[in-house]
């Protein structure tokens, strides 16, 4: 870990700002409250976009370097803003701790509820609140980028918060407090369960094309899913992992309007999170499943 301070004159973007470090993949850079990591695929992503003057920072690196901000930083004038997380239900004292730390999660949630971005995820310690996050897309999922303060050994809960309505969702995952340490990667986020499902808010618009459902979900072996056409249509099935990558495809042929059903057996796939694609020739849907111990 190092210290950095950020001596520009204008809020600058993380990208600019590190885009002459030669950052490698999964460095991390991290403010009191948010992080961002780095993706050679992607760039800086996470709950931290925009370095602001005056504030401190620490930047976890992989390789040695000398960190030299741009000279635009020092000029100019611009729109960027770091807008602080702001729940209506959940009071945060972020500056309590002397250390934190950063989880990169995934959740059972769908994504429907996690687009709305007012279903939160927090940190606890009992009913303390040491730290929540709203989810953010990352190509095909949304991940929570969640920043945690605390002191270590402590025991930390999890729980979703629907902001708009104030009800709460438990989860029977715990973590250790680590103190700097960052828990999972874009690739292999944390998967943490709502013991309890958040009805998703389905577009009532959705007249036409495919949907998709799966049942368990999540499984251990195999699921079920379930497609809805509109019309007659010939599909093609794909399983994709959170890199894009394509693990699996098969052609379903030409299947009647209305519901069918078919079996998926991922003994083969490790512990994770995965994509199934269904297309035709007009739509495209995904659904996200997810393969426990």
């Amino acid at each position: 870990w190092n210290y950095i301070g950020y001596v520009g004159q204008r809020n600058l973007n993380v990208n600019d700002a590190f885009g002459a470090f030669g950052s490698k993949q999964n460095d991390l850079v991290k403010g009191q409250t948010n992080f961002a990591v780095y993706d050679s695929t992607l760039g800086w992503i996470g709950s931290l976009s925009v370095l602001m003057p005056g504030r401190g920072y620490q930047y976890y690196s992989h390789s040695d370097g000398i960190l030299r901000y741009p000279r635009s930083a020092m000029f100019g004038k611009t729109n960027l803003t770091e807008k602080e997380l702001v729940s209506n239900f959940w009071k945060l004292s972020p500056y309590k701790y002397e250390s934190n730390m950063n989880l990169i999660v995934i959740s059972n949630l769908c994504e429907e509820v996690q687009a709305s971005g007012h279903v939160l995820l927090g940190a606890f310690d009992g009913n303390e609140l040491l730290g929540f996050t709203k989810p953010q897309r990352v190509g095909d999922a949304y991940l929570y980028f969640l920043t945690v303060a605390g002191e270590s050994g402590k025991s930390i809960q999890f729980r979703f918060l629907d902001d708009k309505t104030g009800d709460e969702y438990g989860s029977s995952f715990e973590s250790k407090f680590e103190a700097s340490q960052v828990k999972g990667t874009i690739q292999k986020p944390i998967l943490i369960l709502s013991d309890k499902s958040i009805p998703c808010r389905i577009d009532s618009k959705l007249e036409s094309g495919i949907t998709l459902d799966a049942f368990p979900n999540p499984f251990q072996t195999e699921t079920r899913l379930k497609i809805v056409l509109a019309e007659e249509s010939e599909l093609e099935l794909s399983v994709i992992d959170l890199t894009g990558k394509r693990l699996h495809q098969q052609n379903l042929g030409k299947l009647p309007k209305g519901s069918q059903f078919t079996n998926l057996n991922f003994s083969s796939l490790s512990q994770g999170v995965y994509l199934v694609e269904v297309r035709s020739d007009k739509d495209v849907q995904k659904i996200k499943i997810i393969k426990a111990e």
